[in-house]
C-alpha cells in the first residue's frame, strides 16, 4: 500500500476478523431468524441446501477492505513530496522556491505587517 504523504510502498498488517454463519434456509413454521440479533442477522448467510457451494471469495475480500487503514504513512517523520516538482523530501530536498501563502492574499499583506 502507498504511502498517503510520499506514495512509497509500506507493508500494512491488516487486522480483521472474518465471521459469517450459514445456515439453511429455516421451513415456515420454523423462523429461527426472528431469534437471532441483529449482529448475526448481517453475518448470517442462508443456504437452499447444504450441497450449494460458497464462494468465499467476495467474503473474505470484504473483511480485508474493511481492515485497510484509511491512511497509512512510511514513518511518522515523512516529510511527502514538494507539492512543485514532487520530489520525495525523504530522499532528496528540492531547490523550489517556498511560496509564502496564497498570492491572491498578497493585498491583505500590509495589514499584517503593519500589526507586527
Amino acid at each position: 500500500m502507498p504511502c498517503s504523504r510520499c506514495l512509497e510502498l509500506t507493508k500494512v498488517q491488516i487486522n480483521a476478523n472474518l465471521k459469517y454463519i450459514f445456515s439453511l434456509k429455516p421451513s415456515r413454521e420454523d423462523n429461527e431468524e426472528d431469534d437471532l440479533d441483529r449482529d448475526m442477522q448481517e453475518d448470517l448467510i442462508i443456504l437452499e441446501t447444504w450441497d450449494e457451494k460458497i464462494d468465499l471469495i467476495p467474503l473474505i475480500w470484504e473483511t480485508l477492505l474493511s481492515g485497510l487503514p484509511a491512511v497509512e504513512l512510511c514513518s511518522k517523520e515523512c516529510k511527502g513530496l514538494c507539492p512543485n516538482c514532487g520530489e520525495n523530501l525523504n530522499k532528496a530536498t528540492c531547490n523550489c522556491k517556498k511560496e509564502e501563502g496564497d498570492p491572491r492574499f498578497d493585498i491583505l499583506r500590509p495589514f499584517i505587517e503593519k500589526e507586527k
